[in-house]
């Protein structure tokens, strides 16, 4: 019965020869472990498909109940808790494994004729690899969800002439809201699922169609090497193996760190230090590079940084089989190339361990404060003030806008020698102490009042900045 719908099926569809393409494609004998990263990354998009439909039949996309939905999947929701883990260490080790791949491909010379294409369309999986985890972190709704999409999208922003149109439609409004999370919960589950499928089949056909780089082996010698093994069962083990281990470390990795929650998320928060999660740190760190006095990335140059950089790096990806013209593939022939990649993979690395250092010292000095209150009295007044009216144009502690300076300390005999009086003179006509200066008066801010005047002014005296590390900035300056 067996044989005769196995024969009745293969008549009808062709399913032996296809497995038997698939089995037994002929493969080089040196191929080997570093070749199970492909697969590897294909089976932890597989999972976080697999994890993220699960999800989705309890979250619920809006602002009001996300928090929840994801507490609900957590603690309520049967095996809720491991889907959950699963999905969430998931995604960073697909970046891991995505971008460890690309690596074998560059160091083996694989992206070189006649494989292009096949690298091309690897460029592009990668891409949507961390829009997925852009757009995935924004999700669960809590603190860190809300404030490094702001931080992330901010960037954006600067980009001229198009920075605040492209900021709108991520936000889908002028502020980080309810249509944001619902536009960027229909890309995680429908755009990037619909692009990302139909370039994975045609990566894996264009690797059938080219078949494995024999390593080691010149173009003009690759037609003569032999392939003695089969894809199965050599190599489909290996990559058995290896699915295995990453199988472990889904398992693993939140009974030994867990998932990382915070309380909901809060737009009001001021204290809140914002970070996105570790693969986009070195971009983070990126705008506080400086060398000597002078910022790199700082103030309105940020896109230079955050969005231009990253953005010529893809396009570099993209050109690297046309601009490497060099016929070999062996590494020991193309030591500049191999040596560029090195140091812009350590300025990476160097940038990503900075950002953390950064982060735990002034977590850190947040913390030691926190039994007091930062302000109190009038300057307490004064600072929901400049939370409210300020962060469109002024940074303070890492949040607001870059189009104007950063706050500084002004207490007289410190930075400038500003009084009280001063301050809300300044306050109420900048253009009278500095007439190039593009600053709003008081009343075009709202601050309508002497009370509320002179709680700015006390705020901006009492403040001082979070501590920084030396050799990073803040991007800050002094009023003149």
């Amino acid at each position: 019965m067996r044989q005769r719908f196995w024969g009745w099926l293969d008549d009808r569809s062709g399913i032996q020869a296809m497995l038997h393409a698939l089995l037994y494609e002929r493969l080089p004998r040196k191929i080997g472990w570093l070749h199970v990263l492909g697969s590897g990354a294909l089976f932890l998009f597989t999972v976080q498909v697999l994890t993220g439909m699960l999800l989705a039949m309890n979250y619920v996309p809006s602002t009001s109940e996300a928090y929840e939905s994801v507490q609900y999947i957590t603690k309520e929701v049967p095996f809720g808790k491991i889907v959950r883990g699963f999905h969430y260490w998931g995604a960073s080790l697909m970046v891991i494994v995505v971008v460890l791949h690309m690596l074998r491909v560059f160091v083996m010379g694989a992206y070189k004729k006649p494989r292009e294409l096949t690298w091309l369309v690897g460029v592009m999986l990668f891409v949507l690899t961390l829009g997925f985890a852009f757009t995935g972190y924004l999700l669960p709704y809590d603190q860190k969800a809300y404030w490094a999409t702001k931080v992330g999208v901010s960037f954006v922003g600067y980009v001229p002439f198009i920075g605040e149109h492209l900021k709108h439609i991520l936000y889908g409004g002028e502020e980080l809201g309810a249509p944001t999370l619902t536009r960027f919960y229909a890309i995680h589950v429908l755009l990037l699922p619909l692009l990302t499928i139909p370039l994975i089949a045609i990566h894996l056909m264009l690797m059938r169609r080219k078949g494995e780089m024999p390593p080691g082996a010149e173009a003009d010698e690759e037609s003569h090497v032999e392939k003695p093994i089969t894809f199965y069962p050599h190599q489909l083990l290996k990559d058995l193996v290896f699915a295995g281990v990453l199988l472990i470390l889904l398992f693993l990795l939140p009974f030994v760190w867990g998932v990382h929650t915070e309380p909901p998320a809060d737009p009001t928060d001021t204290t809140y230090l914002p970070r996105p999660e570790w693969y986009f740190l070195p971009l983070f760190q990126l705008e506080k590079v400086q060398i000597g006095k002078v910022v790199l990335f700082g103030g309105a140059r940020v896109w230079l940084g955050t969005v231009l950089i990253p953005a010529l790096f893809v396009l570099l990806l993209f050109a690297l089989p046309f601009l490497d013209r060099s016929p070999s593939r062996r590494p020991r022939r193309r030591l500049p190339m191999l040596l560029g990649a090195g140091v812009l993979l350590a300025l990476t690395v160097w940038l990503g361990i900075e950002a953390k250092v950064e982060t735990d010292r002034e977590r850190a000095h947040l913390a030691k404060g926190s039994d007091t209150p930062r302000f109190t009295g009038l300057a307490a007044v004064g600072q929901r003030l400049v939370m409210d009216r300020c962060l469109r144009c002024h940074r303070v502690d890492g949040q607001g806008s870059r189009k104007a300076p950063e706050f500084v300390r002004l207490a007289p005999g410190e930075s400038s020698p500003w009084t009280k009086d001063q301050l809300v003179l300044y306050l109420v006509n900048p253009k009278e102490t500095h007439p190039n200066t593009v600053m709003p008066t008081a009343k075009e801010l709202g601050l309508t009042s002497l009370d509320q005047l002179e709680a700015v002014a006390e705020y901006l005296l009492h403040y001082k900045p979070i501590p920084r590390k030396r050799g990073t900035s803040s991007s800050s300056y002094h009023l003149e």
